[in-house]
C-alpha cells in the first residue's frame, strides 16, 4: 500500500490488532512514533510496526512524505484498525 503524506501533517494514533507491518520511506522526512518511542525516517529506511502496538505517522519535512506499507498477518482488512484521537491528528 502507499501512504502519502502532505507536509506538516500528522496522522492520528491508531493501534493494529492482528498485523505487523513494515513503513518504508521512498521520498520526504517521516516521524514515526511506535509505542513510546519516535525514530525519524528519510529516503530508503524503515521502521517494524508490531501488532498492538500504538503508532502514528507525521511529515515533518518541508515535501510530501512517500511511504510504502507492507502488512503481514492473520487480518489483513481496515476493519483491523483501531483509531485514537490525540488533538493533533488530521485523519
Amino acid at each position: 500500500m502507499r501512504i502519502m503524506v502532505n507536509p506538516g501533517e500528522v496522522l492520528n494514533p491508531r493501534i493494529d490488532n492482528h498485523r505487523t507491518g513494515r513503513w518504508i520511506v521512498v521520498q520526504g522526512t517521516a516521524k514515526v512514533t511506535v509505542g513510546e518511542k519516535s525514530v525519524m525516517l528519510t529516503e530508503d529506511q524503515s521502521v517494524l510496526i508490531p501488532y498492538g502496538q500504538k503508532y502514528r505517522l507525521e511529515n515533518v519535512g518541508q515535501n510530501p512524505l512517500e511511504i510504502i506499507e507492507v502488512q503481514v498477518g492473520s487480518h489483513l482488512r481496515e476493519d483491523d484498525i483501531v483509531w485514537l484521537e490525540d488533538g493533533q491528528g488530521s485523519d
